[in-house]
């Protein structure tokens, strides 16, 4: 991916995909890209900040200062706990951040989505299929929603059934 400090990435310009293999990066600066960034209203996500390795996060961090500094928004994206390594990572950050944290979903949440997921294919789905899921997905709709990829490939479901169908774990899954 592309690098704000890094010595070799691939950017991006109009749809054309430049790659720089050279030990020296000539792209814009990190400076550069925030403005750009800022200039055009954009919110710069970073997700999985947590698996930067803490010397990049260290000069990600000071360019994420100044960034913000003049007004581009600047999202990092961690697990709860690791939430504090942009601080870690720069102390001057202390009490610039906002961190919202997502809880998990409640199980009632979690069913609706294989309940209305699935009503739209034309599949009525077991309890036992839905309970299931809703037990294995540990709170994520993304493991929920994953789960229900995997069942619809499981059933080769890839549109709507014709006629209502009823689902039912496949077998051995329920144990």
């Amino acid at each position: 991916g592309m690098s704000l400090i890094g010595k070799s990435g691939v950017m991006s310009r109009g749809g054309d995909a430049t790659t720089t293999t050279s030990d020296k990066y000539e792209g814009p600066t990190g400076p550069q890209m925030l403005e750009y960034i800022r200039s055009y209203g954009i919110r710069l996500v970073v997700d999985d900040f947590h698996y930067i390795t803490m010397p990049v996060q260290r000069a990600l961090a000071q360019q994420f200062k100044e960034g913000a500094r003049k007004g581009t928004t600047i999202v990092l994206v961690s697990i709860t706990e690791r939430s504090d390594q942009v601080i870690r990572a720069n102390p001057d950050l202390r009490g610039r951040l906002l961190t919202i944290d997502i809880p998990f979903w409640t199980k009632d949440e979690l069913r609706q989505i294989p309940q209305q997921g699935l009503k739209v294919l034309n599949v009525d789905a077991h309890i036992d299929v839905v309970e299931l899921f809703t037990q294995e997905s540990l709170g994520s709709p993304q493991v929920m929603q994953a789960l229900c990829l995997e069942i619809c490939r499981f059933w080769n479901l890839e549109e709507a059934y014709p006629t209502p169908r009823t689902m039912t774990c496949p077998p051995g899954a329920a144990q």
